[in-house]
Order: structure tokens, then sequence, then C-alpha cells
């Protein structure tokens, strides 16, 4: 083998799917796909950062639990704030990280940069988020009812909460995350632009996580859910574009 073709190092890895310049452009949704594909192999790949985020959530669980045991407080209520609480933070830690990862690789520029916009792939990385980071809080969820001595139907009430509800703080989360990164302000302005706006998903969330409460909050926990899956895609979009205003 000739040693000069040898040393030449191999093209990088495109990981959005481009097209050749005389063809036609690719679907979108076919970045989408690749998109979503790339982060659940990711998530698969590294199971630390799942445990890391179910880790917090837990260790939140257990010192509220071990907090508020000598004082009687009612263990359903304790017990949800706990949980949503927790979640709401492993979430805004999980998001941080990830979009700091993926500006480092690249792949924010990729977003921006894709063929037929950024709005189908940005679709299939908050798909992948959303799956990566909600599955782990609800599989941890029983343990949060073990500490707090729920009741089968109160644990259950708990984690279908979080399943409902937990897509909305993910879309926040990442949103955020993006727009800190592509304005180039400092991450403590992360949870200061989600946390208000993911009070009333907290609110609803404890509500629903009370069996006796009725299926109100659920359904509301729902059409929020739904909402931000709907227009998550757009905001995101939206702030990776902030930086080639910038």
């Amino acid at each position: 083998m000739d040693p000069d073709r040898a040393a030449v190092a191999p093209p990088a890895l495109v990981l959005i799917p481009q097209a050749p310049t005389d063809a036609p452009g690719p679907s979108p949704w076919a970045a989408g796909r690749a998109m979503l594909a790339r982060g659940l192999r990711l998530a698969w790949r590294r199971p630390a950062d799942a445990a890391t985020s179910a880790g917090f959530f837990l260790l939140v669980g257990a010192l509220v639990a071990l907090a508020t045991a000598p004082a009687g407080l009612p263990a359903p209520l304790t017990a949800a704030v706990a949980a949503w609480v927790g979640a709401l933070l492993a979430t805004l830690l999980a998001q941080q990280q990830g979009m700091r990862e993926e500006a480092a690789a690249g792949m924010l520029d990729q977003l921006r940069l894709a063929p037929g916009g950024a709005l189908a792939p940005v679709a299939g990385l908050l798909a992948a988020q959303v799956v990566a980071t909600v599955v782990p809080l609800v599989l941890a969820t029983p343990a949060i009812a073990l500490f707090f001595q729920l009741s089968v139907a109160q644990g259950v009430a708990l984690a279908v909460s979080l399943l409902a509800g937990l897509p909305v703080v993910v879309v926040l989360a990442l949103f955020a995350a993006t727009l800190t990164l592509a304005s180039r302000t400092t991450p403590a302005a992360l949870g200061l632009l989600v946390l208000p706006l993911a009070v009333p998903v907290l609110l609803f969330g404890v509500r629903a996580a009370d069996p006796a409460a009725g299926a109100g909050a659920l359904w509301l926990l729902c059409a929020c859910s739904l909402v931000a899956a709907t227009l998550g895609p757009f905001a995101i979009a939206a702030a990776l574009s902030l930086e080639d205003a910038a």
C-alpha cells in the first residue's frame, strides 16, 4: 500500500444526511430520524449519564424523606413534592451538560446547516432527549415510593404524573440550554429561565400524583406535554439561529 495514501486521515463522519450537490436534497425527516437514532444510541452507550440523573433524583427524595419524617407531614404530598423538585433539578442538570457536549462536538453547527432547515433534526434530538431523560427517572420512582412508604396506588400515580409531565420540563430545559449557549450567557441563566416556566407543571404534577384528586390534573399535564412537543422544536430551532445573528 502507498504510505502516502495510508497517512491520509479518513473524512469526518457527518451525522446528518447530506446529499450530493447535483442531487435533490434529502428529506428533512431523514435528518430527524438520524438525530433520533443517534441520541438513543448515545444514551444506550453512556448509561452513566442516566445513572447520574436517577441518582440525583433519588438523593433529593431520600434527603426530603429524612428531613420530614419527624414532622409527621402527609407522606403522599411530601413524596410528590420531593419527586417533582428532584426530577426538575435532575433534568436541568442533564440538559445543560448534554447541550454543552453537543456544542463541543460541533452538533449544533450541523443542526444549523442541516439541509431542509433545523426543524426536523431538532425534533429528533428533542425526542431522543425526552426518552433518555424521562425513562430513567420514571423507573427510579418506586424507590421514592419506598422512601415515603407509599401504597402501590400512590406510587403508580406518582410515576404516571412524572411520565405525563416531565416531557414539558425537558423541552423547557433544552430550549433554555440552547438559548444560553447560542447567546453566550452564563449557565446560571438556565435556572432563571426554566424554573418560573415550570411552576405550572410542578403544581399540576403534584396534584396529579394524588390518586384521590381525579384525572383533571393528569389530563392538563398531558395537554401541556402535547403543546410542548408541538412548539418545542420551533422554539429550539429559533434559539439556534441566534448564534448566526450574533
